[in-house]
């Protein structure tokens, strides 16, 4: 993600032996570098995070007595990505 870009992020719950999520499970986000990235949730499945300034951090969803991370990496909105630009 760029800076100043927001992005949903959502997590799933499904206990073992069903084949669908369970709704009323709270979840509970939280991030390891804020400056890094922001998040706005109100203890639901799904998250807004926006991208505060350049670096890499980690966000984790804990719930059902459970934890999930990832790795959000934030970079420069201007970066170019065409692979086929060449500097002399």
């Amino acid at each position: 993600m760029a800076v100043g870009d927001t992005m949903t992020v959502n997590v799933d719950y499904y206990p073992v032996g069903t084949n669908c999520g369970i709704p009323d499970v709270p979840v509970e986000w939280t991030v390891a570098d804020t400056s890094i990235i922001s998040i706005s949730h109100s203890g639901t499945r799904s998250a807004i995070i926006t991208g505060r300034k350049i670096g890499t951090t980690s966000i984790t969803a804990t719930l059902g007595g459970f934890s999930v991370s990832s790795l959000i990496i934030v970079e420069d909105e201007h970066i170019v990505s065409d692979h086929n630009f060449m500097t002399y």
